[in-house]
C-alpha cells in the first residue's frame, strides 16, 4: 500500500461514527518498518487502529484510541512533500510517496529523485528527513586500546585517562557543518521541554542537545 492511497481521507471511527480528522501521515517502527500510528492534519493526537478499511472517500477504523504524539517518539515520521537532506546537509529531493506495510524486506520512500530505503533514514520530522544513503555508520568505530609490552610476553592494555577525553566535542563530526550557523526560526519539541529561540548560535552543545530531543533535522532546515 502507498501512503497516497489514504492521505487526506477522513478517518472515521466504526464505534461512534466520529470523524477523527484527515490522514496526514504515519509513524513507522524503525525495526519492523510497520505502521504503528496514523497522525492527522488537524491535531497532535496519534491513532493506532486495530483495523483499517480504506474506501473511496474515507478511511474507517476500529478501536482507534487517540494518544499524545509523544508516544511515537523515536519512530520515523513520514508524510508526502517532506524535504530530504543528506547527513552533510545537501538537499536531495522531496518525498512523493511512502510504501507502508510493504512485503519488501526494506520498504522505500518514493522521491522526485531516486527511491530511498527506509533503513537509510537516520532522522525525520514534519519538516525534514535526514538520510545516510551509504549505509555506513555515522561515527567511525572506536579504536581498540593500544597494547604495550611490559616484560617478556606479558601485554597490558593502556587505559585512557579521563583527561584523554577532555577535548572531545559533544557533537559528532557528521553534523559539524551546522557549527556557526544561526537559527532563523524557533526549534522546539511538542512538550516545549526543549526550546531554541530564533537567532541562537549553533554550537557543539546545541547539536548534542538537539540530538537528544530528536531535533537535528530542524537544525538543518531552520538555520543558515
Amino acid at each position: 500500500m502507498l501512503l497516497s492511497e489514504i492521505r487526506n481521507k477522513k478517518m472515521v471511527s466504526l464505534r461512534d461514527a466520529g470523524v477523527l480528522g484527515s490522514v496526514g501521515g504515519v509513524y513507522i517502527d524503525r525495526d519492523s518498518y510497520r505502521v504503528k500510528y496514523i497522525f492527522t492534519n488537524e491535531n497532535t493526537t496519534v491513532y493506532a487502529p486495530e483495523k483499517i478499511y480504506a474506501h473511496k472517500d474515507i478511511l474507517t477504523v476500529l478501536d482507534a484510541n487517540g494518544e499524545p504524539r509523544e508516544r511515537a517518539a523515536g519512530m520515523l515520521a513520514l508524510t508526502i512533500g517532506t524535504a530530504i537532506y543528506g547527513v552533510g546537509g545537501e538537499y536531495t529531493g522531496r518525498v512523493t510517496d511512502v510504501e507502508i506495510n510493504s512485503r519488501r524486506k526494506t520498504p522505500v520512500l518514493l522521491t522526485d529523485g531516486k527511491p530511498v530505503k527506509l533503513k537509510h533514514v537516520v532522522a525525520s520530522s514534519a519538516d525534514a528527513i535526514i538520510i545516510n544513503p551509504t549505509g555506513k555508520p555515522l561515527l567511525p568505530p572506536a579504536e581498540k586500546p593500544a597494547r604495550k609490552a611490559l616484560t617478556g610476553t606479558v601485554i597490558t592494555p593502556e587505559i585512557p585517562t579521563e583527561t584523554a577525553y577532555s577535548g572531545m566535542s559533544e557533537a559528532p563530526s557528521d553534523y559539524s557543518f551546522l557549527l556557526g550557523r544561526k537559527l532563523k526560526y524557533e526549534v522546539a519539541d511538542i512538550s516545549r521541554s526543549f526550546v531554541l529561540m530564533a537567532g541562537t548560535l549553533i554550537t557543539d552543545r546545541v547539536i548534542a542537545n538537539a540530538r537528544k530531543a530528536g531535533k537535528i533535522a530542524d537544525l538543518v532546515t531552520k538555520s543558515s
